[in-house]
């Protein structure tokens, strides 16, 4: 099994190589030196026609950060094929059945034919579709099992069960409570070939000791009644209504911080996602009214 850590890790060095590329058009000699480069820093037995043919797709283009990025990054999460002799070229479609490791990257609520729908994003980390995104729709009902889910190994997201004690009181950890709390967690998606049509579709959910274990620690830090807030906020302050977003706390339930402004839906002062693609210019109690009051 892949370590993901690994994977980020060798992302990173490859793509350090690519530096004194930037901004350069890939054509030719530039061309045939950054498949040098690459094909150096990877492992011994990866042929230089294998890594070559796993990116012709930067052949007349200029080398951003971010393309310079997503191609190391399947590079990187791809090895065992490259040392296979198999390319791994920009993904068109998916031709297997494929368990990818992926983290939850974004989640929001809906309203559809009267009950609430939770849209989860996923980023897959490794395999042919490294770095693309996965959407699921889930139910209330599959959101709430699949918190507490555990498969025959006891592997799953990680959350806690209530237990009370004969006083009534809550003795369960890591307890699940919002949607937003999966933000972070992560697991292997069962990528199908016959429904990723234009892009990556999952039709199962697994998790494994190291994804559990991975997710605990994340859960852990999130629970209040097992650790303080890491920037000293009160401990009834939940996690998944902070504003501070993952570019400032490690243990955010969404991307970015929100901003502080006054609102133009509802003249109030209050929190802006600057990472909501849609209702970025309304408070977050809007945005959520915006989402939950309309028939998707």
């Amino acid at each position: 099994m892949m370590s993901i850590s690994s994977v980020i890790s060798k992302r990173d060095k490859l793509t350090k190589e690519l530096t004194p590329f930037l901004g350069h058009k890939v054509i030719g000699e530039t061309f045939q030196s950054i498949v040098d480069r690459l094909h150096k820093a990877l492992p011994v037995g990866v042929l230089r026609e294998t890594v070559l043919l796993s990116l012709k797709h930067l052949l007349r283009s200029e080398l951003t950060p971010n393309i310079a990025l997503a191609t190391c990054w399947r590079l990187a999460g791809n090895l065992e094929r490259l040392k296979d002799h198999k390319p791994v070229p920009e993904w068109r479609c998916q031709h297997e059945l494929e368990w990818a490791p992926a983290q939850v990257t974004d989640t929001k609520v809906f309203r559809k034919f009267k009950k609430f729908e939770f849209h989860v994003e996923f980023l897959v980390l490794a395999g042919t579709a490294t770095n693309m995104q996965v959407f699921q729709k889930w139910s209330y009902k599959k959101l709430q099992y699949l918190a507490t889910y555990r498969n025959e190994f006891g592997h799953g997201f990680g959350f806690g069960r209530h237990k009370l004690n004969r006083r009534g009181e809550e003795l369960g950890k890591l307890l699940f409570m919002d949607v937003k709390q999966f933000y972070g967690l992560r697991c292997f998606l069962l990528l199908d070939p016959e429904r990723s049509r234009d892009e990556p579709v999952a039709s199962e959910i697994r998790n494994t000791a190291s994804t559990m274990a991975y997710n605990r620690q994340l859960l852990r830090g999130r629970d209040r009644t097992v650790t303080p807030c890491v920037k000293g906020l009160a401990d009834t302050q939940e996690c998944f209504t902070c504003p501070y977003g993952k570019d400032f706390c490690e243990f955010a339930t969404h991307k970015l911080s929100y901003r502080v402004g006054i609102c133009p839906a509802c003249d109030q002062k209050g929190f802006f996602d600057p990472a909501d693609r849609v209702y970025a210019n309304e408070c977050t109690v809007c945005a959520y009214k915006q989402r939950t009051t309309k028939e998707e």
